[in-house]
């Protein structure tokens, strides 16, 4: 069986130290995808993606960083040599100890970034949707309505039995978009609160000015003479900065930055799914009213035409007819006139 050159290097997953059998995804600033090792640097983006990994709980552990310089027993020799290796291995934590720093601001605030982009564009998106839902709901408002101020102008049977079926169609409809904008609601107070605490996270770095070229310029002059005091106290404070600013990263209370960062983008991941499911339940329930509106507006025209009645003289009608005590009291009316003509006939018949 033959094998490739690229199968002696290790894969994607192996490199990150992915778990098997753990989803992951990749939040970019615009968007949000399954991780893949084909979905990596398809497409240019303006910042590396956040991995996340569906899991309900995610465990991590803080690292402990030293907070001053370390002597490390091998090094402790006689001699030149000894001032020289102690001397490099100071400069070397220190060299890591500052580009630790630069990571670390860089991944909150990249993180950051990502994030509040990914927040605005769902806060955006979950009001479109609660916009969405308005008309439908002012719909079967004015149908309910409608459908009472037409009972007078109703004939047929037929009639009847269309304008009961809009009114039951409303509301089912209602209803289910009322749950729609109660998750909408709710939601769109989330991504606040989200965003709220998002944007309040801040590592303070205190900066050291030009540490790293007087380090260097202090280890250029006489590399092989002992540390200085002066030098070995900036070293320290350049690994006391990391420290400082790993233990504001990573620490147990609930305002931490790693938590906040790991409660927001389970929260971009979590409404993301669901905002698809509710897209599609108030596409169906618009397109649910659709229809029976459509039959109500053919029943209007058609009563209109049975009354002759042109649009102003309808409207004015409907609107009459929608107050319940105004069809009350024209029935009542009816009936007087009934009566009154009922009594005529029977003066008639007794003259006889």
């Amino acid at each position: 069986m033959k094998t490739s050159f690229s199968d002696a290097y290790p894969s994607l997953h192996e490199e990150l130290c992915l778990k098997s059998g753990v989803e992951y995804r990749l939040l970019y600033e615009n968007e949000l995808n399954v991780f893949t090792s084909d979905a990596v640097g398809q497409k240019c983006h303006q910042f590396p993606p956040i991995l996340f990994p569906l899991l309900n709980d995610i465990p991590w552990t803080p690292k402990i960083w030293w907070r001053t310089v370390q002597d490390h027993k091998e090094l402790r020799t006689n001699g030149m040599q000894s001032f020289r290796s102690f001397r490099i291995s100071m400069h070397s934590q220190v060299g890591e100890a500052l580009w630790d720093c630069d990571k670390i601001l860089e991944v909150v605030d990249k993180s950051k970034s990502i994030l509040c982009m990914h927040l605005e564009k769902i806060k955006s998106e979950l009001e479109g949707a609660r916009e969405q839902t308005q008309m439908p709901i002012r719909f079967t408002i004015y149908a309910k309505k409608q459908s009472f101020a037409l009972l007078p102008f109703m004939n047929e049977t037929t009639d009847k039995v269309m304008m009961k079926s809009v009114c039951e169609m409303a509301d089912r409809a209602t209803k289910e978009l009322e749950n729609c904008i109660a998750f909408l609601n709710q939601s769109l107070n989330s991504a606040s609160v989200c965003l709220s605490e998002l944007e309040a996270i801040s590592l303070e770095a205190i900066e050291i000015p030009g540490v790293e070229e007087e380090l260097n310029d202090i280890l250029n002059e006489d590399p092989s003479s002992e540390v200085f005091s002066y030098e070995k106290s900036l070293a320290s404070q350049c690994i006391a900065r990391r420290a400082d600013l790993a233990a504001q990263l990573c620490n147990n209370t609930k305002s931490s930055v790693v938590r906040v960062l790991l409660r927001t983008a389970r929260f971009v991941v979590d409404i993301s799914v669901e905002m698809a499911k509710y897209r599609n339940y108030i596409d169906d329930y618009i397109a649910l009213i659709e229809r029976p509106f459509q039959e109500m507006k053919r029943c209007v025209e058609r009563m209109q035409a049975e009354h002759n009645l042109d649009d102003r003289s309808f409207q004015k009608a409907l609107r009459y007819y929608e107050r319940p005590a105004n069809i009350v009291a024209q029935a009542r009316l009816i009936r007087e006139k009934v009566s009154q003509v009922f009594d005529m006939l029977q003066q008639v018949d007794g003259s006889k």
